[in-house]
């Protein structure tokens, strides 16, 4: 498995072979219960991943690693930081 050093997501719009394709991504601001709770209101049935490199990807940690960065925006303390920088 290739790993590269970049941190990328696929945005809202994205224009592919010179415009002639447009993926949009419409339910991408949708809280994950509000998902779930459509998907049962109308019998919809969740699919499993069935990549067989799921197992071995980051995206769990990554994701906990950002969950508890900006959980722990809150608790910054001001006389921990420098005052000022000057390169």
């Amino acid at each position: 498995m290739q790993r590269t050093e970049c941190l990328s997501s696929l945005p809202y719009k994205v224009e592919m072979f010179e415009g002639r394709l447009n993926l949009i991504r419409p339910l991408m601001d949708l809280d994950e219960r509000m998902l779930i709770e459509y998907a049962d209101l109308n019998d919809l049935v969740k699919v499993e991943m069935s990549c067989p490199q799921d197992k071995s990807t980051s995206r769990a940690n990554i994701a906990h690693l950002i969950y508890n960065m900006f959980k722990s925006m809150g608790k910054i303390f001001e006389e921990y930081l420098p005052s000022q920088y000057d390169p």
